[in-house]
C-alpha cells in the first residue's frame, strides 16, 4: 500500500506521483490529510475515482496526528473489472 500525506504541495504533485504509482502496479492508496488540507484529500479521491475507475473508496476514517491535529484517512482500493 502505498501511503500519501496530503499537505501544501499543489494538487498537480500529488496527481503526477498518483500516476507513477498506478502505473507501477499499486492495488491499494491510503491518502492522509489534516486540517485544512482534508479538502484537498476529497478532491484528489474524486480525481482518482474519474480517472481511475477500477480505483473505488472502500474506507474513510477520522484520524488524528502525533501532535493532535485532527485530520481523515481516505483508503482506495482497485478492484478487478471482468468483462
Amino acid at each position: 500500500m502505498s501511503e500519501i500525506i496530503i499537505g501544501k504541495k499543489p494538487l498537480a504533485n500529488y496527481q503526477g506521483y498518483i500516476i507513477v504509482q498506478i502505473n507501477k502496479g499499486i492495488k491499494r492508496l491510503k491518502l492522509r490529510a489534516f486540517g485544512r488540507h482534508i479538502s484537498k484529500a476529497m478532491i484528489l479521491s474524486a480525481w482518482i475515482r474519474r480517472y481511475f475507475p477500477q480505483f473505488q473508496v472502500t474506507n474513510i476514517e477520522e484520524d488524528q496526528s502525533e501532535t493532535g491535529y485532527i485530520g481523515i484517512q481516505v483508503i482506495l482500493e482497485a478492484k478487478n473489472h471482468e468483462s
